[in-house]
């Protein structure tokens, strides 16, 4: 899905983006390792001359959308707790969308 987000620039894959990575907080504790590639992968874009508004249509709704809600799931999921907010990953990804 989300090269299929990359290669269209579609909102409506970014959403579904969106969506898979809700269910893979709700159901997976590796959320954070694909949260941390986020940043590797934008930077690696800069640095290659690949940067394109498609990358941006395609991460800025699952960092600041899916982040918000990973942080809801707390209601849901207790074991949680409020990690997405404050790991480093969720961090430098905001940064890297800021930028």
């Amino acid at each position: 899905m989300c090269l299929q987000t990359l290669n269209t620039g579609s909102l409506a894959w970014a959403t579904g983006l969106v969506l898979g990575y809700l269910y893979m907080v709700m159901s997976w504790g590796g959320y954070s390792f694909v949260i941390n590639l986020l940043p590797i992968y934008c930077l690696a874009s800069i640095f290659t001359g690949r940067l394109s508004s498609r990358l941006y249509i395609a991460f800025a709704p699952l960092v600041i959308m899916g982040t918000l809600m990973a942080g809801v799931c707390v209601c849901v999921c207790v074991y949680i707790a409020f990690a997405p907010l404050v790991i480093m990953g969720t961090l430098m990804a905001g940064v890297c969308v800021c930028v």
